[in-house]
């Protein structure tokens, strides 16, 4: 049995504990400090990526600066004019041209190397000429003198030995001095045809160069393949090939022509959007000149690889097939985009103005729990641009701060 002195000592202990729920009670923020609450509710959401875009070909022509241009050693060339985009034109009507200075410079460079060529040939020629008729006028003359060290050696038979060999080293001597000629003769033939070969195989090149120059002066003035509507071709930056810009070997399009034949509306998806979007998700598509229609599609494409535009954001071309063509229709008309990512039904949300971040990233809301608040942690799930899903930490009927308390540190947590 406790005594009374224990009793006190055992209530001392026990009151401080007692007493903490009632501070909190009556210390703690209260929910009238917070406004804007809302109820959690359960309902529908549809997640939805907007975009704006344009109509495109799918299938189009492409017209390219001339191929020639790269074995030309000319890898860039600059637009000088260009019909303007949406221009309707028939097989062979005029679309751009491209600038002729570099190639023009170049066939002046080619002209003076053929001319240079053709006056190293001719000067070849004359050497060659004269150096194997003074080699041959050398032969010829060692060649009578050996016949004639070859008569006088026939006419020793019967001169005493001494005389014989002396007679028979001059003819010697005469034989090597007749073979060697021949030989540097033969050797300056050979050198004469390899000079002029290599001549003639540098004029040669310079000529088919000249010859190609003059073809792709030519092209570069383009024309029309086929008919169609002209598209302005987009680069690596995504930004429109026009009148001005410069045109590579490597992505040596120009322009392009449709066909019309199939158009879809090519859709820039931000690159935070970009993971919702799936082939075969349905999608509507408002074209600008016809405000008042809305044409049905489906996402039939998704680019890989993200390009930029003018305001150096960064975007994903996604290709909506248009299921009702329109005659009406033609390429580059501006388009508006509703991509239905998904839909779930019968889910708890909550507006996204009243979730919050701890600095670690943990979602919470602010959560009235009588006349107090607490931050209760919640998982959430997929969101639109109003609402979000949430899977844990709220039930039906509970109530959500759309804006944040003062002593917001002060509060309590909840964890899920």
């Amino acid at each position: 049995m406790l005594t009374i002195p224990s009793r006190r000592k055992l209530l001392i202990t026990i009151l401080p504990l007692l007493m903490l729920p009632l501070a909190w009670w009556l210390l703690a923020p209260s929910a009238d400090e917070a406004e804007g609450w809302v109820l959690v509710q359960k309902g529908d959401l549809s997640v939805q990526v907007l975009a704006t875009g344009e109509l495109t070909a799918r299938q189009a022509v492409e017209v390219t600066a001339p191929a020639l241009l790269r074995s030309l050693e000319i890898y860039q060339i600059k637009i000088v004019d260009l019909i303007p985009e949406g221009s309707q034109v028939k097989a062979g009507d005029y679309l751009a041209t491209l600038d002729n200075q570099e190639l023009s410079e170049k066939m002046q460079q080619l002209r003076i190397e053929i001319e240079k060529l053709e006056n190293e040939r001719n000067q070849a020629l004359i050497d060659t000429a004269l150096a194997l008729r003074q080699a041959r006028e050398e032969l010829q003359n060692l060649a009578l003198d050996l016949e004639m060290k070859k008569i006088q050696l026939r006419g020793t038979e019967y001169e005493p030995p001494a005389e014989q060999s002396k007679t028979r080293l001059a003819y010697e001597r005469a034989l090597n001095a007749y073979e060697n000629a021949q030989q540097a003769y033969r050797l300056k033939q050979k050198q004469a045809r390899s000079k002029l070969m290599g001549i003639h195989t540098l004029l040669n090149e310079a000529k088919r160069k000249y010859k190609m120059a003059e073809e792709a002066l030519k092209a570069l003035t383009l024309h029309a393949p086929t008919n169609g509507t002209v598209i302005y071709h987009k680069g690596w930056n995504g930004s429109k090939k026009e009148a001005g810009s410069m045109v590579s070997t490597w992505d040596p399009v120009v322009v392009k022509l449709s066909a019309q034949q199939e158009l879809v509306s090519t859709a820039r998806i931000n690159e935070l959007d970009i993971h919702k979007i799936k082939k075969g998700q349905a999608a509507k598509v408002r074209v600008e000149a016809f405000p008042d229609r809305i044409f049905q599609g489906e996402v039939i494409d998704i680019s890989n690889a993200a390009e930029s535009d003018d305001s150096k954001a960064r975007y994903f071309a996604v290709d909506i097939r248009l299921k009702k063509q329109d005659p009406a229709l033609r390429p580059t008309m501006s388009t508006f985009n509703r991509i239905e990512c998904s839909l779930h039904q019968k889910v708890l949300l909550i507006p996204l103005s009243a979730v919050h971040y701890t600095p670690a990233g943990i979602p919470y809301v602010i959560k009235k729990k009588g006349r107090h608040m607490v931050r209760q942690q919640v998982q959430l799930g997929a969101a639109d641009d109003l609402h979000v899903i949430v899977k844990k930490g709220l039930k039906i009927g509970d109530q959500v701060s759309l804006s944040i308390p003062e002593q917001i540190e002060s509060l309590p947590w909840q964890t899920l």
